[in-house]
């Protein structure tokens, strides 16, 4: 892994912990285990089939700036047929995919600053940081691989940016420049690497970092917190 932050993130977790289902990440569910084979179909190697599945939940699971608050709506094969959600969802269902696929994958947590929101947005929100952004971790050749899967390539396209490819073999987080050179994400902070979504860490996290957020405004712009 890239990341100077590597042995933080990596020091509690062995990639045989990475591998089984749990209680939001059900990857022997039966949805979740026929996608799972329709998207490694055709590749031959883990690096193979971790860019497949990556690729998969970041083009055609729509992103949705919606928290949600019930456990039910964590839980990966839920993610999988309603088939949209914010980072936290797509990471889990991203996650759970990787499993049923034999690839050790993780859960990773980070407080990251997007300088491409809009001031109306971040006014409502009270910050411009993404407080407990979720994104993953797959364990292939032998390293920790971080990737995001938030943002769909199109939906970079239009706030300046490009996709970084994922193949297993580097990082692909999410762009920290747009085209023209201008700021775009920043992660402050790494919370930590998790084998199973730490559901009270993340409510506790969000109601902290959104404290000062304007509930009212933020729904009449459509989004919510």
């Amino acid at each position: 892994m890239s990341s100077a932050l590597a042995p933080i993130l990596t020091r509690d977790l062995a990639p045989e912990t990475c591998l089984g289902p749990t209680e939001f990440i059900d990857s022997n569910h039966e949805r979740i285990c026929e996608q799972a084979t329709i998207l490694a179909s055709g590749t031959g190697s883990h690096p193979e089939k971790a860019a497949a599945i990556f690729q998969f939940v970041r083009e055609n699971i729509p992103y949705e700036f919606m928290l949600r608050v019930h456990t039910s709506a964590f839980i990966a094969s839920n993610i999988l047929e309603e088939r949209r959600g914010f980072c936290v969802r797509k990471a889990v269902l991203l996650t759970a995919l990787a499993r049923s696929a034999g690839i050790p994958s993780a859960l990773v947590f980070c407080d990251m600053r997007d300088h491409t929101l809009p001031q109306r947005l971040t006014d409502a929100m009270g910050t411009d940081i993404m407080y407990h952004h979720g994104l993953n971790a797959f364990f292939l050749d032998g390293h920790w691989r971080l990737a995001d899967a938030t943002l769909s390539t199109k939906l970079l396209e239009r706030l300046g940016s490009h996709a970084r490819q994922f193949e297993g073999a580097s990082d692909a987080l999410l762009p920290a420049h747009t085209t023209s050179g201008q700021p775009h994400t920043e992660i402050l902070h790494f919370h930590g690497m998790y084998a199973d979504l730490p559901f009270q860490d993340m409510l506790t996290g969000f109601a902290q970092g959104y404290a000062n957020a304007d509930i009212e405004a933020l729904a009449n712009m459509g989004y919510r917190l």
